[in-house]
């Protein structure tokens, strides 16, 4: 017979204590008191429609412009005088003279004969520079004849001598002004100096005696450049042949 071999009781397991009960969960707290719903807005009144503006009259068109008539054309105008050179208050001078070229004043308390050449056609024919020239000539070969040069202004293109009288006339000439002009004219030949402009407003007499002006347009023979370089044209127009001047002086003084 087999032999039971009692086995080893194992002691009981320690009973695991019971699960204590889930806590209860607390209650859920009631909800919120909803917010007031927000009072509905006044609905804003529609604006008013704006009364329609009136559509614009139409304007009537105006009435085209009438042609002008053309206006004539402005008749050229007369050249104006070259202006007188300015003159210091208190000057004595007056205008003795005016000619196609020059006008001519006088100072009575200096004495003096100022000539400014005031014409621009003619100044392009160097008449100032002329004068000048021969009448510094002539006063360095000492001809009493000749007026005295006292000063030029190339600028205002004015030559300033000494005064030496009036114009010849029938009352203020000299019994022997026939040899005085010869003379003139015999001393213009030998230097070979012609005037082309000998007549009675060029030979001027004081206390006796006669005086020739006015060489703007004297020429070396017949050479109006002189020499000098001056403008070669000669005189324009009214040439007077030195030749010719006793007879034309003779008939001025009939």
């Amino acid at each position: 017979m087999k032999r039971i071999i009692p086995t080893e009781r194992k002691p009981p397991a320690a009973k695991k204590p019971a699960p204590k009960p889930p806590a209860k969960e607390s209650a859920p707290k009631p909800p919120a008191a909803k917010e007031p719903a927000p009072k509905p807005q006044a609905k804003k009144s529609a604006p008013k429609p704006q009364a329609k503006k009136s559509a614009p009259k139409p304007q009537a068109k105006k009435p085209a412009p009438k042609p002008q008539a053309k206006k004539p054309a402005p008749k050229p105008q007369a050249k104006k005088p070259a202006p007188k050179p300015p003159q210091a208050k208190n000057n004595p001078s007056r205008q003795i003279g005016k000619g196609a070229t020059s006008t001519v004043t006088f100072n009575p308390d200096t004495k003096i004969v100022s000539k400014r050449v005031t014409s621009s056609n003619f100044g392009r024919y160097s008449v100032y520079e002329r004068e000048v020239y021969w009448l510094q000539y002539l006063n360095d070969k000492n001809y009493s004849w000749c007026p005295k040069l006292v000063s030029t202004d190339s600028k205002t293109k004015t030559v300033r001598m000494e005064h030496v009288g009036t114009r010849i006339t029938k009352t203020n000439t000299p019994n022997d002004w026939r040899d005085q002009l010869q003379q003139i004219l015999t001393d213009l030949s030998k230097e070979g100096i012609k005037h082309n402009d000998i007549k009675s407003t060029e030979i001027l007499v004081k206390a006796g005696k006669l005086y020739l002006i006015d060489f703007g347009w004297a020429s070396k023979g017949g050479d109006w450049s002189c020499g000098q370089g001056f403008d070669a044209r000669i005189k324009p127009y009214h040439k007077f042949h030195d030749h010719t001047a006793m007879e034309r002086i003779t008939n001025y003084l009939k």
